[in-house]
């Protein structure tokens, strides 16, 4: 439908400057990892009080952003200690 084409509730912001050090598409998908971090914040779904599970088809749907890519971006991240995996 139009109304979904164009609603806000179907647009997502970036940091700028994430994007100029990071790339556009580790921007976007840091920005919904926060945002999803917010929502089991206040849901109350932290594991360990401290982490959360990344819904990775929902992550695609929201971003665009392959499996295969957020991935590479979530190795990019935990090596310059932006985010922390559960798992290591």
């Amino acid at each position: 439908m139009l109304i979904d084409l164009i609603s806000t509730d179907n647009m997502i912001s970036f940091n700028i400057k994430i994007a100029e050090v990071l790339g556009l598409n580790t921007a976007i998908y840091l920005n919904e990892l926060m945002n999803i971090a917010m929502k089991a914040v206040r849901k109350k779904k932290l594991v360990a009080d401290k982490f959360f599970i990344v819904d990775r088809a929902y992550v695609k749907s929201r971003t665009t952003i392959s499996l295969e890519e957020q991935l590479a971006i979530d190795k990019k991240m935990v090596q310059m200690n932006i985010i922390q995996k559960a798992n290591g």
